[in-house]
């Protein structure tokens, strides 16, 4: 067994089989406990997120690069030079805009991205970065997790609205548009 060092042989006494054996099913069962309170937690948080109370912000592993969580951990902190920026974006985007001119514009009056995108690109806006914001429904307030036991779930107004929801739907269109045509 691995938690021992040792190697099952041939020769192996029965006593030495059976205390491996007996070792390795208490191991798997505390490991079984273990996974059953963290998922029982996981959906304890979804609950209390769903109803706004305690501590619910704590859902999301990384909230989005707007926002920060309030000290309690009860609400939200919204950046409001990067709202303003994600909502010109939006309208830059619902104007008729693509993400090269969007780029473009970001970086010609010299806004620094933030957040991993600030790695890439020398320390300019990219085309993925912009599209990325302009796919995030994060920006509609809705928090929708791309992996673990809640993949596939949506939990509307998690985050605060920060994107109307004409300009939103317009974007959108425009972009399928958009990408339809190239």
């Amino acid at each position: 067994s691995a938690d021992k060092r040792k190697v099952f042989t041939e020769g192996m006494s029965f006593e030495d089989f059976l205390g491996s054996a007996l070792s390795f099913a208490q191991s798997n069962e505390e490991s079984a406990k273990k996974s059953e309170r963290i998922i029982s937690a996981k959906k304890a948080l979804w609950k209390l997120a769903e109803r706004r109370e305690g501590k619910w912000t704590n859902l999301a592993a990384r909230p989005p690069l707007w926002l920060a969580r309030n000290e309690a951990r009860n609400g939200w902190i919204i950046d409001s030079d990067r709202e303003t920026l994600i909502r010109d974006i939006y309208q830059w985007s619902a104007d008729g805009l693509g993400a090269v001119l969007i780029t473009n514009r970001l970086n010609e009056i010299g806004e620094k991205p933030w957040g991993k995108w600030r790695r890439y690109q020398d320390g300019k806006w990219g085309r993925t970065a912009v599209r990325q914001l302009l796919n995030n429904p994060a920006v509609e307030g809705d928090l929708v997790p791309e992996k673990g036991m809640f993949e596939g779930k949506m939990l509307h107004g998690f985050y605060p609205r920060i994107v109307d929801a004409d300009v939103v739907a317009i974007a959108n269109t425009r972009g399928m548009l958009m990408a339809a045509c190239v």
